[in-house]
C-alpha cells in the first residue's frame, strides 16, 4: 500500500502528536502547528501479517488490519 504525498503530509500532525512525550505542553500548540513539504522520498517498509495486525519488524510499528480496511473507505 502506498500513501500518496498529499495524504502523507496531512498525517504529519497526527504522527507528531502521537510521538510527543510532553503532551500537556505540546497539545495547546497543535492547532497552530503547520507543515510544508519541501522534499519527499518514497521508501519501502515491508510489513508482516500476524493475527489482526500488520507489523513492521525493524521499527516495531504495528497497524491493525481493520484500521487499514476502514481507511480505504474514507
Amino acid at each position: 500500500m502506498t500513501l500518496p504525498r498529499k495524504e502523507a503530509a496531512q498525517s504529519l500532525k497526527v504522527v507528531l502528536a502521537n510521538i510527543v512525550t510532553d503532551t500537556k505542553e505540546f497539545f495547546p500548540l497543535l492547532p497552530r502547528t503547520n507543515f510544508s513539504m519541501t522534499k519527499y522520498t518514497r521508501i519501502y517498509l515491508p510489513f508482516k501479517a500476524l493475527g489482526l495486525d500488520m507489523i513492521q519488524e525493524e521499527t516495531g510499528i504495528c497497524i491493525n488490519k481493520n484500521v487499514l480496511k476502514y481507511g480505504r473507505h474514507l
